[in-house]
This record gives structure tokens, sequence and C-alpha cells, in this order.
């Protein structure tokens, strides 16, 4: 997603999950595909700690797309945390598991509750 409005629809919506260091948004979009977004918290930090995060967020959604449901439009809204992406991999994991959009536990990546 690239347009603000989709965003803003996105954020206006009332289906959101949160965890420690992240909070997802999503709805419905009536296609067979996904779109996803990162965005962050204002004062995150200078432009290297917040081109680093969306990266890794990036990286971490690409790694468990093929397990997630079609057909949403999805903005992960970071906040401070450890940007390392076996942190970023074990909170999108559980998000989309709390949302009912994964279709089962990445075996590779234990839940937040685990530890």
């Amino acid at each position: 997603m690239k347009h603000s409005a989709d965003i803003g629809r996105v954020f206006s919506s009332r289906t959101r999950v949160s965890c420690l260091g992240a909070k997802l948004m999503y709805r419905i979009n009536n296609t067979k595909r996904n779109r996803f977004t990162v965005t962050l918290v204002r004062k995150y930090g200078n432009a290297v700690q917040r081109n680093r995060a969306k990266r890794v967020a990036r990286e971490s959604y690409r790694l468990i797309k093929p397990e997630i449901r079609q057909g949403y439009d999805m903005v992960l809204l970071l906040y401070r945390s450890e940007d390392t992406l076996s942190n970023r991999s074990r909170q999108l994991s559980d998000l989309l598991h709390k949302a009912q959009l994964l279709g089962k536990r990445h075996p590779l990546l234990p839940s937040t509750n685990d530890q």
C-alpha cells in the first residue's frame, strides 16, 4: 500500500491487535492478495534507526508471507523495541495469530508467551 487514503482506511478500521512493541491493523480488501505496509510511531529515532526498523519488519513479513490468509490490507505500527529479525518475526507471527490471519504457527518462531 502506498496511498495515504488506503492506509487511512486501515487505520480507521476497528480491527486491530497488539503486543509489546507492535500493533497490527487490518481490514478485508476484496481482492485475492494481501497489501502490507510498515509505519512507525512519532519520534522513533534517527533516519538510520527508522529505516532499519522498517527493513527488518518487511523482511519478517516476507518470510511468513506464504502462511498468511489472502485478501487483507495490513498496517504494522512499530514502537521502540529491539530491531532484530528474530524479535520482529516473533512479534509479527503473534499478531497474525491473534488476528487469525495466520494458517498455523510458524515452526521456527516460538510465541512470545513461550519465553
